[in-house]
């Protein structure tokens, strides 16, 4: 007797909640900690998800070697972890990671720029005085022209969110037009970016 693929998951399923709901001793287990918590969170949502696609993506990965054989070895190998790490958890912790199992969902989103490593959340006050101090300290002076302008770390900075309305003419740096036509220290509201 064939089974199918969600037959095999629910009788898998059964069996994790039979690791989930048992009552034996709790001495010799411990709670989860915050970064454990949230790994468990994370497998159990991507169970959850690689068992509800399994039919969606059946015909793409038999069109790779192997690819079905390898989906359905990711699926019961997380489930055989997951049924195992429930039973190192005491009954109140399998408790939570049940409500989490029936109610719990993952969400796959951008990260936020504040959590980026290399970007920083600043106000457009502030970072209008910092664009306006670094153009006035050197596009102010700057006599830079051709390749030596283009390699310009100030000017490479600038152009990812305050470029020169008029571009840059050729062989020079829009910054310096935009020095000579506005009024000190307020380059950046006269012709960059806003």
């Amino acid at each position: 007797m064939k089974h199918t693929h969600q037959q095999i998951m629910q009788a898998k399923a059964r069996q994790r909640q039979g690791a989930i709901e048992g009552k034996a001793s709790d001495a010799d287990r411990l709670p989860l900690t915050g970064k454990e918590l949230k790994c468990v969170e994370y497998l159990v949502g991507m169970e959850s998800r690689i068992n509800e696609s399994g039919d969606a993506l059946r015909e793409r990965c038999k069109r790779i070697p192997n690819g079905w054989r390898d989906y359905r070895l990711i699926a019961s190998t997380l489930d055989r972890l997951l049924t195992n790490l429930y039973t190192t958890v005491p009954y109140k912790g399998r408790l939570y990671l049940k409500k989490l199992i029936d109610n719990g969902e993952i969400l796959i989103r951008e990260r936020p720029l504040e959590r980026t490593p290399e970007w920083r959340m600043i106000k457009d006050e502030d970072l209008a005085t910092l664009v306006n101090t670094a153009m006035a300290s050197e596009c102010a002076i700057c006599l830079r022209e051709g390749k030596e302008a283009k390699k310009c770390k100030l000017r490479r900075a600038l152009e990812d969110f305050a470029p020169p309305s008029n571009g840059h003419p050729a062989g020079g740096c829009g910054y310096m037009n935009v020095v000579l036509g506005a009024e000190l220290g307020n380059y950046m509201k006269a012709d960059c970016g806003d």
